[in-house]
């Protein structure tokens, strides 16, 4: 039943805009411009009260045309109001109540502007707001919404079905549609799921490759050292390897710990070496896989106060 009321109400407005339109082309040169503004207007009533609001919108835009009247003004936002049309009607009101009212006007052009003025506010909490956000997004990245270009951050529609869509650098595009009634706000976050997630792994293996590889220099530096000056001690204790034979059992002892002890300083620098040379190649592979082109996967994600809807591309 709305469609067709819908429907009849474009048709309506079509018609009406067939024959009100040359007489407001009309109406710039006509000593009767006045009259033919009231007549449109009269016209505008009518089919305001028959509910035919696109007609209704027609006329009354047509009166403006030929005659400013803050009382048409006043209407016109109203016709556009009664077709979800709130950005415009909130428009046709703030002009209605800018409108200066001279001495001698008619008596109806105060009240209605007046009351335009009261309508403002009540309009401007109905209209919807739509956020738009981007995440992961690194190079350039055009936003539209409705088809026309308006870039991310927040911004009032009509109560209705919008459709919002994201284009990336490489001509891929992603795109979603949402509902909004009256009062309504929501926000559309695009996030670039599949690179962003990549190489943030990516980056995290490269830091644990990096911070191993320098846990294992550290320790090759630490034991290497202790390892060459156990060693010199030795070589100059056992001059070519041959050592004098001890004269106690402490002796034997003592030399038995210096050489194990020198041998495991040893090990544990080669460790070291090895530890640093892998975590070092293993940090450098993680970078390599980062990815430097942005992706056509986006995750969406449409959230309102008792809403959410996650799609993924």
């Amino acid at each position: 039943m709305t469609r067709v009321r819908r429907t009849l109400s474009a048709l309506g407005a079509l018609i009406s805009l067939a024959v009100s339109v040359p007489a407001a082309a009309a109406c710039r040169d006509r000593a009767d411009a006045t009259e033919v503004g009231k007549r449109l207007a009269e016209r505008g009533y009518e089919e305001l009260a028959a509910r035919r609001y696109g007609a209704s919108e027609a006329s009354f835009r047509a009166s403006l045309e030929c005659y400013e009247s803050p009382a048409s003004r006043f209407y016109l936002g109203r016709s556009l109001e009664l077709q979800h049309k709130l950005l415009d009607a909130l428009k046709a009101f703030e002009a209605a109540c800018r409108t200066e009212v001279r001495a001698g006007a008619p008596e109806s052009w105060e009240p209605h502007r007046k009351q335009a003025c009261a309508e403002q506010a009540r309009v401007a909490e109905k209209i919807p707001s739509l956020e738009v956000r981007l995440r992961g997004a690194r190079k350039k990245v055009v936003v539209t919404v409705d088809g026309a270009t308006s870039g991310p951050g927040v911004q009032r529609v009509d109560p209705g079905v919008h459709e919002v869509r994201v284009e990336a650098a490489d001509g891929t595009s992603r795109s979603t549609k949402l509902e909004l009634a009256a009062g309504e706000s929501r926000t559309v976050t695009f996030r670039l799921a599949s690179e962003e997630r990549t190489d943030d792994a990516a980056t995290a293996a490269a830091g644990v490759g990096f911070g191993i590889g320098a846990a294992g220099l550290i320790m090759w530096i630490a034991a290497g050292g202790l390892f060459l000056q156990s060693h010199g001690e030795l070589s100059t204790r056992c001059p070519e390897g041959k050592c004098p034979a001890p004269q106690s059992a402490e002796e034997k002892a003592e030399l038995d710990d210096r050489i194990a002890r020198t041998e495991m300083l040893g090990d544990v620098a080669t460790a070291g070496l090895v530890i640093a040379i892998v975590g070092a190649a293993a940090g450098t592979t993680a970078l390599l896989l980062r990815s430097d082109d942005e992706s056509s996967s986006w995750e969406v994600r449409v959230s309102a106060a008792r809403a959410v809807l996650r799609v993924r591309w």
